[in-house]
C-alpha cells in the first residue's frame, strides 16, 4: 500500500439550509455531481463540484488496482464530520464483473461510457436533511473551475424502442426456466434495454423524475459527454468504522389509491411465496459474499425480509450486517460482493453466464454501481432505475427475476 496524503481542509462552514434540489436549482451552474434522497434512508446529501481529479478505467485486469491506488492516494480518516464522509464520487459498471470472473462476451454495446469514473472534487456541499443542517467543504486541492452557465431547454422524448417484443421475452423466459429445470441456475435477472431520442435538459429530466419518485439512492452526475440520472431505491454497501451494511431488494408490489389497498397490496407482497424465495436466495448469497471479507461470526441477518414504503411502490429488503476485517480495504469489499446479486441472480457467475447469453445489449452503468468513497467511508446504490444520455439519446433498462414460478 502507498503512503496516503492527509487531505487538508481549506474551509468547513456552516450554512443555512435549502433542500439538495433546491440548491442545484439555484446554482446548476456548478458541473458536477448530486447525491440524494429520502429523510427516511438516506439522511445525507452530498453535491460536488470544481474537479481536482477525475479517473477513467477500462476494462483490462489492472482496472482494480488502478482503483485501489486512486483510493489509498488521500486520507480522509483525521478529517472532522462531514468532511470525512466526502471523497471520490463515480460509478462502477456491471461489465467490471468480467475482470473479475471469465464470462462469455456475445452482447453488444450500444453507447459508449468507460466502465468506471472516480472523481475527486476540491468543493463538497453536505446536508443533513433530519437535522436540516447543510455545510460547504473545501479542500486544499488543485482544481479546473467547472462553473458552466446552462440554459434549460424543453425536455423532449421522442418514441420509446425496446429490445425485444414481447413474445421474444417470454421465450427468453422460457428458456431460463430450462436452465433452472437443468440446475444450472436457481434465479436469474433478466433485463432489457429501452432507447429514445432526447434532447433538452438532463437536469430537468432528473428533477422530473426525482419529483414523481423520491428514491432514497438518487444521483446526478454529469461528464463531459454524457449524464447519469439515477432514481435507485436499493443500497448495494455501506461501511463506516468497518460497520458494513447491505440491503439487496426483490419483492415489488405497487402502491394502492387508499390506504385500504395499502395494506392489502402489503399483505399481498408479505405472504407471496416467490417473491419471498427470491429475496432469501440473495440474502444468502450476499451473506457469503460477505462472508469472505467480514470477521468471523459478525454476518448478521437483521431482516431477512423487511417491507419498506416508497413513493410508488412497496419493496420487500433483505438488512445484513458484518464487521470488516481490519486488513480489508473498501475496494477489496466491492470486489467481494461486486456486482450486487440482487441484480445476477443465485449462483452469481451462473446467472452472470446465463445473462449474456440471453441478453442482447452490454448492461454497462446499469446494475453497476454509483458510490462516494475515501479510505474509512462507502456509501453506494445498485444503479437500477438509471437512464444514460449521450449524443440525443436516452438509455434505460428493465427487468427482473425469473424462477420456475414465473
Amino acid at each position: 500500500m502507498q503512503n496516503s496524503i492527509n487531505i487538508e481542509l481549506v474551509q468547513l462552514i456552516e450554512r443555512p439550509y435549502s433542500s439538495p434540489i433546491e440548491w442545484k436549482e439555484q446554482n446548476n451552474y456548478l458541473n458536477g455531481a448530486l447525491l440524494t434522497g429520502t429523510e427516511e434512508m438516506s439522511q445525507f446529501s452530498l453535491a460536488g463540484w470544481n474537479i481536482a481529479e477525475s479517473i477513467s478505467i477500462s476494462d483490462d485486469k489492472s482496472s482494480w488496482e488502478t482503483i485501489a491506488s486512486l483510493i489509498d492516494k488521500y486520507s480522509f480518516t483525521k478529517l472532522p464530520f462531514p468532511a470525512n464522509r466526502c471523497g471520490w464520487i463515480g460509478y462502477l459498471s456491471y461489465e467490471l464483473g468480467r475482470t473479475l470472473e471469465v464470462l462469455p462476451d456475445d452482447t453488444i454495446q450500444n453507447y459508449s461510457i468507460p466502465n468506471a469514473i472516480f472523481t475527486l472534487y476540491k468543493n463538497y456541499r453536505y446536508w443533513d436533511n433530519i437535522d436540516k443542517k447543510c455545510w460547504e467543504i473545501e479542500f486544499l486541492l488543485e482544481a479546473e473551475n467547472s462553473a458552466k452557465r446552462t440554459s434549460f431547454p424543453k425536455l423532449k422524448l421522442g418514441e420509446i424502442k425496446q429490445e425485444c417484443s414481447k413474445d421474444e421475452y417470454c421465450h427468453k423466459v422460457e428458456t431460463i426456466q430450462d436452465n433452472i429445470l437443468n440446475g444450472d441456475v436457481y434465479e436469474v435477472n433478466l433485463t432489457q434495454q429501452f432507447t429514445a431520442n432526447f434532447s433538452g435538459s438532463t437536469w430537468k429530466l432528473f428533477k422530473a423524475l426525482y419529483s414523481q419518485n423520491r428514491a432514497p439512492f438518487s444521483a446526478y452526475l454529469e461528464y463531459e459527454n454524457f449524464s447519469i440520472c439515477s432514481i435507485s431505491p436499493e443500497e448495494f454497501l455501506h461501511c463506516e468504522d468497518r460497520n458494513i451494511l447491505t440491503r439487496p431488494i426483490k419483492g415489488t408490489a405497487p402502491r394502492g389509491k387508499s390506504l385500504l389497498e395499502d395494506k392489502k397490496q402489503k399483505e399481498a407482497l408479505l405472504s407471496s411465496e416467490k417473491d419471498l424465495a427470491e429475496l432469501h436466495m440473495i440474502v444468502d448469497l450476499l451473506r457469503n459474499d460477505l462472508s469472505k471479507v467480514a470477521e468471523i461470526g459478525s454476518v448478521n441477518v437483521l431482516n431477512p425480509n423487511q417491507l419498506q414504503t416508497f413513493s410508488n411502490v412497496f419493496h420487500l429488503v433483505g438488512v445484513i450486517e458484518g464487521r470488516l476485517k481490519k486488513e480489508i480495504s473498501m475496494v477489496e469489499l466491492i470486489k467481494a460482493c461486486f456486482p450486487g446479486g440482487s441484480i445476477t441472480g443465485c449462483p452469481k457467475i451462473a446467472s452472470m453466464t446465463v445473462i449474456e447469453k440471453m441478453e442482447t445489449y452490454k448492461r454497462q452503468l446499469y446494475t453497476g454501481s454509483i458510490f462516494i468513497m475515501n479510505n474509512r467511508f462507502l456509501e453506494s446504490s445498485i444503479a437500477i432505475r438509471t437512464g444514460i444520455i449521450q449524443d440525443n439519446r436516452l438509455f434505460v433498462n428493465s427487468g427482473g427475476a425469473i424462477t420456475i414460478d414465473s
